[in-house]
């Protein structure tokens, strides 16, 4: 959005990337229902969709596509509330539905314990997990699985070869799909179950800690964290609004080699401009000295001027070689 920022990535340290959308493709699919004794499977898809109806995000994109696939009606010009980074509620009568964490529902005073044990199984390993409730009651889980990005594991590794480069993730998701992503890409630093006010901590502190921080990401719940950056890139292809306003430079496809391509160029660029104003400087004090040496005449300056002035367009024209 501004040249600065080329220069100000030439500086960055550490990358923190977000996982849904960024580091995967963010095409959620509902892999298992999982309804608590007493409950049936199309009840617990039907709240969660009612629930989600009023949401954008992946997991409700997920849950109503399957929804819509196996014939589960539901109301989608219903208002309700979205509360970022936990879940969501929508009023339909005199019930409440919700979808969303499960300790965002330990907040609200729920009894979770009768979908604790089966979340915690290995059916529940490396999958997102949504929890579903109406009123008070939990009625179940949904669990969707996601892809990683293609070239997202060739990209971390290009990113590897740069010496002192910190490579993070930060996301929402729980801690087994974190572990399991990061591991396949070769992430080595995970922080999970990740609230956007948590995101933003973890980037203010790495901040504070002496490092220069640029933040990728796709989603709304992204934003601060973009904004909080030394730099950010938002996945501008597939991502929100929101997300791309809020960063200083936008992806404008989903090719994630573009990623080391961007810090090669931007140091590339730092360089180049370091040589233009080496090389102008010398023009210019040698310049001085020698007309007042009384060695160069005013046209024989004009010259050297617009030899130097050549000589810095050219060199910058190297950029063009590495896009």
């Amino acid at each position: 959005k501004n040249v600065a920022h080329i220069e100000t990535m030439a500086e960055v340290d550490t990358f923190v990337f977000d996982k849904t959308g960024t580091l995967t493709k963010g095409n959620l699919a509902v892999s298992l229902l999982h309804p608590v004794d007493g409950v049936e499977a199309s009840e617990l898809l039907q709240t969660a969709v009612q629930a989600e109806c009023v949401s954008n995000h992946p997991v409700a994109n997920a849950i109503r596509s399957l929804a819509e696939e196996v014939g589960v009606e539901y109301d989608s010009e219903l208002s309700g509330d979205e509360t970022a980074g936990k879940g969501v509620a929508v009023v339909v009568g005199k019930d409440e539905f919700r979808a969303g964490r499960l300790n965002w529902f330990e907040e609200l005073g729920m009894n979770c314990e009768s979908i604790k044990e089966s979340l915690a199984s290995d059916k529940a390993s490396g999958l997102s997990i949504v929890s579903v409730a109406k009123n008070d009651k939990v009625l179940g889980w949904i669990g969707l699985s996601d892809e990683i990005r293609d070239n997202c594991a060739e990209m971390i590794a290009e990113l590897k070869k740069v010496n002192g480069l910190k490579l993070c993730m930060v996301t929402g998701d729980n801690g087994s799909v974190a572990s399991k992503v990061a591991k396949a890409v070769g992430i080595d630093f995970v922080k999970s179950s990740c609230l956007p006010e948590d995101k933003v901590e973890f980037v203010e502190k790495v901040r504070e800690s002496g490092a220069k921080v640029v933040v990728i990401g796709d989603g709304v719940n992204d934003a601060p964290a973009l904004a909080a950056g030394d730099s950010s890139v938002a996945m501008g292809a597939v991502g929100s609004d929101i997300a791309v306003n809020s960063a200083a430079i936008a992806l404008m496809n989903t090719d994630l080699l573009k990623i080391p391509f961007l810090l090669r160029l931007s140091r590339h660029t730092k360089v180049v401009m370091n040589q233009n104003i080496c090389v102008g400087l010398i023009f210019v004090i040698g310049g001085l000295y020698l007309s007042a040496m009384g060695v160069l005449s005013p046209v024989v300056a004009a010259l050297i001027h617009t030899c130097s002035s050549l000589f810095i367009i050219f060199n910058s024209a190297r950029l063009i070689k590495s896009s």
